[in-house]
């Protein structure tokens, strides 16, 4: 095993949510044609949020539908049932000025996030403030962001399109009024493409700081390099918890991406672990700081109280202690597989 090309490695969900089948790909801007746009209808300012710090303002317009639009959303009552609301056609009038948004947002809000997560959070603003590990700002932005795909978003301003509210019983968003399909798929799009370009930046080269991190056994990148780690790990084991819930509210069996997230995590941790096989750990406790070694003992307690099951929902299941990882061999996870 090695390090793959960061064109394979992924930690968020990628494919889209099978809301139109007009956007051929992820790569692409998806923009309405213009003669789509219903006849007489006008932009107006919508705003949304995820109900996670980020919330924004737009124009959308109302379009004609064509057919793989999908129109409509399903929710779940108190008592488990599954009932469909139709919603209105309104699409984003430009895309990139909901990207240009989001990058400003996610860079301006991620440090106040993060400070509400885990310890590993906390110890990589602890490395960022310090100017230990200013590489670390570009992950937690990463993380921010992927974080931002698992959630449903809803109108929070006066303009809510002619949309009511869901039931105060709906299992999800209630008592709020969802968006409409398009601007979902649009926007989920568009977030797509934002965190392909983080990891061409976290992951893209040999020459990239995180890289160095992972393959340089020094006291201070491997440090650095576990928090990393232990960021990643976490915030894909949360996607691969939204998947699973998506998958049984769709009855869906497709793994394809568990298996590519677990592959992912696989290679960066034996990249890890490969490069410090032989390492004294003995020497490595002994020139941490304080700040670190707290670090350490807090995600050991953690680890140590939380019971996961399955085991895959546990971040030592993929992430073993620091003094594993220098003194065995890492042996990579294959909980999942295609089509199981």
């Amino acid at each position: 095993m090695r390090l793959i090309n960061y064109k394979s490695v992924v930690f968020h969900r990628v494919g889209g949510l099978d809301l139109t089948t007009r956007f051929k790909d992820e790569v692409s801007l998806p923009i309405i044609d213009d003669g789509d746009w219903k006849s007489g209808s006008v932009a107006v300012e919508v705003v949304f949020t995820s109900g996670a710090a980020l919330q924004t303002a737009l124009l959308v317009r109302e379009f004609v539908p064509r057919y793989g639009d999908v129109t409509g959303r399903r929710y779940t009552d108190a008592n488990g049932n599954h009932k469909w609301i139709n919603l209105p056609s309104y699409a984003v009038v430009d895309p990139v000025a909901y990207l240009n948004q989001l990058r400003f947002q996610i860079r301006s809000q991620t440090c106040a996030w993060a400070a509400t997560q885990g310890r590993a959070h906390k110890e990589a603003l602890r490395l960022i403030d310090t100017g230990i590990a200013p590489e670390l700002q570009l992950l937690l932005e990463y993380d921010f962001g992927r974080f931002q795909k698992t959630l449903s978003a809803y109108i929070t301003g006066s303009e809510r399109l002619g949309i009511e509210r869901l039931p105060k019983d709906a299992t999800s968003m209630p008592n709020q009024s969802p968006l409409p399909r398009m601007i979902t798929a649009q926007c989920d799009i568009m977030l797509t493409q934002y965190l392909a370009e983080q990891l061409r930046d976290l992951f893209g080269s040999a020459d990239a700081q995180l890289i160095k991190r992972l393959t340089s056994a020094n006291v201070v990148n491997t440090h650095v390099a576990y928090v990393a780690l232990r960021i990643l790990v976490e915030g894909t084991i949360w996607v691969l918890m939204d998947k699973q819930r998506r998958d049984e509210q769709n009855n869906t069996k497709d793994r394809s991406l568990q298996v590519e997230l677990q592959s992912s995590l696989n290679s960066v941790i034996y990249t890890f672990s490969n490069s410090r096989q032989g390492m004294d750990y003995v020497y490595f406790g002994h020139s941490l700081t304080s700040d670190a070694t707290a670090f350490y003992e807090d995600i050991d307690v953690q680890d140590s109280q939380a019971s996961a099951s399955p085991a895959w929902k546990s971040p030592r299941f993929w992430l073993p202690s620091v003094e594993d990882l220098m003194t065995t061999p890492y042996e990579a996870k294959e909980i999942f597989y295609q089509g199981c």
